[in-house]
């Protein structure tokens, strides 16, 4: 887990490099651009634009989450059925992507309740009266306002702190 926010810290360097959400996935190599031509998608290209390491550290989150969350099991379960487990996984990881690029912009720490949200409405709110653990440990409360310099470091610092 330690790796994983090491990886975030030296590749992302700091949030605000990014404008919006999309542009931090597009980075983070969980989008393939389109070719257009005159408005019209021809096809896609560029599978390999972006950070290789950034994809890697959130393929590993979703494996991390897939062990320890049910709700996560039950999304990819899902997602699974019409899109199949690569793109379903691929799915929750643009889906942990945007979660912690608003985190960090927003200066605000994880909350499983919301990330889990849209797919508790969608499925009738079966995710969310599941009584197993969520993926972030209770254990593991971050306080990124605790730092005023809005570093990625300082957020880093503590979630390396509390997962040893």
């Amino acid at each position: 887990m330690a790796i994983l926010s090491l990886v975030l810290l030296y590749e992302l360097h700091t949030i605000d490099r990014f404008p919006s959400v999309g542009d931090f996935l597009s980075y983070a190599r969980l989008v393939t651009p389109k070719l257009t031509s005159d408005g019209k998608v021809t096809g896609q290209s560029g599978a390999k634009i972006g950070n290789v390491h950034l994809k890697w550290a959130f393929s590993e989150a979703v494996l991390w989450m897939l062990r320890y969350s049910d709700q996560a099991k039950a999304l990819v379960k899902c997602k699974e059925k019409k899109y199949g487990k690569p793109r379903a996984m691929t799915m929750l990881a643009r889906k942990i992507a945007r979660a912690v690029y608003y985190m960090l912009k927003q200066k605000e720490p994880f909350d499983a309740v919301k990330f889990f949200a849209s797919y508790s409405e969608a499925s009738g709110g079966a995710a969310r009266t599941n009584s197993g653990p969520l993926w972030w440990p209770e254990a593991i409360s971050i306080d990124i306002s605790i730092c005023q310099c809005g570093n990625l470091l300082c957020w880093i610092g503590q979630l390396s702190a509390l997962a040893t």
